[in-house]
């Protein structure tokens, strides 16, 4: 896993704020820029989820007895959690990014 997964975090990220953009009204009656919000909370929970995985794989590899695997399925339970807070925040990504598509 390693420093690829939070390679791909980051590249995801980047084509994320892209359709966020791409998306966003351009009429010049819009009062505000739209925030991008949605893209930054499933950017963060999604890479703190990958990083909480990695981290629970390195501690379940080193451990030398069963207070050691208890602790790395811990962490890796908060990974998990993690992922489902990222893909819910993928959700509301997704359904504004339509709504701003359905309404240009």
């Amino acid at each position: 896993m390693g420093g690829s997964s939070l390679g791909w975090t980051f590249l995801a990220y980047g084509i994320a704020t892209g359709v966020w953009a791409a998306g966003a009204p351009k009429s010049s009656r819009a009062a505000a820029p739209l925030s991008a919000a949605p893209v930054t909370a499933w950017s963060v929970s999604f890479g703190a989820a990958m990083l909480t995985s990695l981290v629970s794989g390195r501690m379940g590899a080193a451990a030398e007895d069963e207070a050691g695997l208890r602790a790395a399925e811990l962490v890796a339970m908060a990974s998990d959690l993690l992922f489902v807070a990222a893909a819910g925040f993928a959700v509301v990504f997704v359904r504004k990014v339509s709504a701003m598509q359905a309404r240009a």
